[in-house]
């Protein structure tokens, strides 16, 4: 039963995507690792107007791709991300 939801509901956020955010969602996918789901989702998650972050820096740490510091038993331990494209003029 919940896969049925699963797609309807996958159906319904591609069907907004594919009438409002199409060229949006061709240029997010252009981005390494980026699906059409991830794209999807980004779009959800941002109203499809990643503008409304100042810099690619705070997206990517809205995210949780910033590379950051993570102490485990009070001994630092670095956390590298590689780097991440600009993310600029992307939303339609």
């Amino acid at each position: 039963m919940y896969q049925k939801q699963i797609t309807d509901c996958l159906k319904s956020v591609k069907q907004i995507c594919d009438e409002h955010f199409a060229l949006t969602v061709k240029l997010l996918k252009t981005l390494p690792k980026v699906s059409e789901i991830a794209a999807m989702t980004i779009i959800a998650e941002t109203g499809g107007n990643v503008n409304i972050f100042e810099n690619s820096g705070k997206i990517t740490g809205w995210t949780g791709l910033r590379p950051r510091n993570q102490e485990t038993t009070k001994v630092p331990e670095n956390i590298k991300v590689p780097p991440q494209p600009k993310v600029t003029g992307i939303c339609a």
